[in-house]
């Protein structure tokens, strides 16, 4: 009984400093601030027997290695020709932006869609749509009696 008495005296005496708990686990992602990109994981400080703290960060940070800019994947295969006459048609293509998730604020520069032209006959369009499209006249040929769309 002593020994036990002697040994809570003991405790009651002596101030035992604030402890830190073990640094708990990295974020998955790092995140985008003013001057760096970085991510960060804490720990706790448990107060000492007088309430003393801890010495020491709470916070720790790793600045991340994320490029200025993500890749695009592959363009997609064309789309059909929306219109075959009067030199109207266009088709598209898309992309994709191959985002890296641990550095969400790190997008692709540039379109992901691609419009061109496909529609390579002089053949009238006919209604509702325009019969020629922009930069093209209807025109006719006498010869072959039909109508068709042409350059001014």
């Amino acid at each position: 009984m002593k020994s036990v008495l002697i040994f809570l005296t003991f405790l009651c005496t002596t101030a035992l400093a604030g402890t830190w708990t073990a640094w708990g686990a990295w974020a998955d992602t790092c995140v985008n601030c003013p001057g760096a990109t970085y991510r960060g994981r804490t720990r706790v400080c448990v107060p000492g027997t007088d309430m003393s703290g801890c010495t020491g960060d709470r916070i720790e940070k790793e600045v991340c290695n994320c490029p200025l800019e993500a890749e695009w994947k592959e363009w997609a295969d064309w789309s059909v020709c929306d219109k075959d006459c009067g030199f109207c048609g266009t088709h598209t293509r898309t992309r994709e932006c191959d985002l890296i998730p641990s550095c969400p604020a790190v997008t692709c520069t540039g379109d992901d869609t691609e419009e061109e032209p496909c529609s390579d006959t002089d053949k009238v369009c006919l209604a509702p749509s325009v019969s020629c499209c922009s930069g093209y006249k209807k025109k006719v040929d006498i010869a072959t009696k039909r109508f068709y769309c042409g350059l001014p």
